[in-house]
């Protein structure tokens, strides 16, 4: 197996990033704010909003929520773990990206249907799109690495 370059592990964060700033644009611009899109991306998002306003959101997105997508990113990177290690990357990563995608698509038919889908919001939606590929992208590369030490061990256990 060769070895993936560094960048590949700033891919998903650097989505994120685009999408923090272009959220904290779009909610200077838009009364109530646009956070209710990037729940699914940041869950820890829905927890602060009960709770807080003001610079801790936009903050917390992007320090945990970029620092989870990072863990999630290192799906693609993965090269020698064991078998066990590669299966919870597998269920992880497949929970993340079922879980934002299951949180966003109800969101984007609402504003799709209350026409409220302009080009900020759809580059919005295209960056959680993006994020919910890699959480699975991520999750294949970690099945593919788990298969791949399955069968070296059962190679170096037979007799």
């Amino acid at each position: 197996m060769g070895k993936r370059p560094w960048w590949v592990l700033t891919v998903l964060p650097a989505i994120h990033i685009l999408l923090i700033v272009l959220t904290i644009w779009l909610s200077a611009r838009t009364p109530g704010a646009t956070y209710y899109r990037i729940i699914g991306v940041d869950p820890q998002l829905g927890i602060l909003l009960w709770i807080s306003e003001g610079v801790m959101i936009p903050l917390s997105c992007l320090l945990v929520g970029t620092t989870c997508w990072l863990m999630v990113g290192m799906g693609w990177s993965i090269k020698q773990v064991t078998a066990n290690t590669a299966a919870r990357g597998v269920v992880i990563n497949t929970l993340v990206g079922l879980f934002a995608v299951d949180l966003a698509v109800p969101v984007f038919r609402r504003d799709l249907a209350n026409g409220l889908v302009s080009l900020g919001v759809g580059v919005q939606y295209v960056c959680i799109g993006f994020l919910c590929l890699g959480a699975f992208v991520s999750a294949a590369y970690s099945w593919k690495v788990g298969r791949e030490q399955g069968r070296a061990r059962q190679l170096t256990t037979r007799p």
